[in-house]
C-alpha cells in the first residue's frame, strides 16, 4: 500500500495525519483530538493491518501507538 492510499484511509476514519518536517513520521491526530507521533512504515502497516476499515483503523491506531 502507497503511504497517499494509507492517509486516504485514514481521513475516512477521522484521523488527521501531517509530516514532520525533515523526518520520516507523522503527527497524528486522532477523532478525540489526542495527537501521536508514528513513524510513516508503521504508518502503513498498521492501516495495512486494519483490513481498511475505519472501525478497525481506530482501534489498530490507539493501541498501537
Amino acid at each position: 500500500m502507497k503511504l497517499s492510499h494509507a492517509i486516504e484511509l485514514l481521513k475516512t476514519a477521522g484521523v488527521k495525519a501531517q509530516p514532520v518536517p525533515g523526518t520520516s513520521k507523522y503527527n497524528i491526530t486522532l477523532p478525540d483530538g489526542e495527537m501521536r507521533m508514528i513513524n510513516e512504515k508503521q504508518l502503513v502497516a498498521l492501516v495495512n493491518k486494519a483490513e481498511k476499515s475505519p472501525t478497525n483503523l481506530l482501534k489498530v491506531i490507539e493501541t498501537a501507538v
